[in-house]
């Protein structure tokens, strides 16, 4: 799984490119706990996250502590699930999936306004 300070928007790219790659569709959601939510939200500016939430919507769950899943009508992938990275990522998966989603967080020293 991805690490730094994007490391949550870098699993919602890999659980879509796996429900891509899965279902030949995009999916129609995105559910994180709270603090994973939170964290995705300060990666943004509000135009860029207003953005990203037209794209898939964001739900916030208490499911359970760390889980993360997309949904959409063909089936659910959790994030936890995902063991072939390396394929999403050679495979293109990973590349479509990031365009498709659209935006781009923020870096380090930039400040989201």
């Amino acid at each position: 799984m991805p690490n730094g300070h994007d490391r949550t928007f870098g699993i919602l790219i890999f659980a879509c490119a796996a429900y891509r790659q899965r279902f030949s569709a995009w999916p129609t959601s995105a559910h994180l706990e709270p603090y994973s939510h939170y964290s995705l939200v300060l990666l943004f500016d509000a135009d860029s996250f207003a953005e990203l939430a037209q794209r898939i919507k964001l739900a916030t769950h208490a499911e359970e502590q760390h889980a993360f899943f997309v949904a959409g009508e063909e089936g659910i992938v959790r994030s936890r699930d995902i063991s072939n990275m390396n394929e999403l990522v050679t495979g293109g998966y990973f590349d479509e999936a990031r365009a498709w989603l659209g935006v781009e967080p923020l870096q380090p020293d930039e400040e989201a306004l």
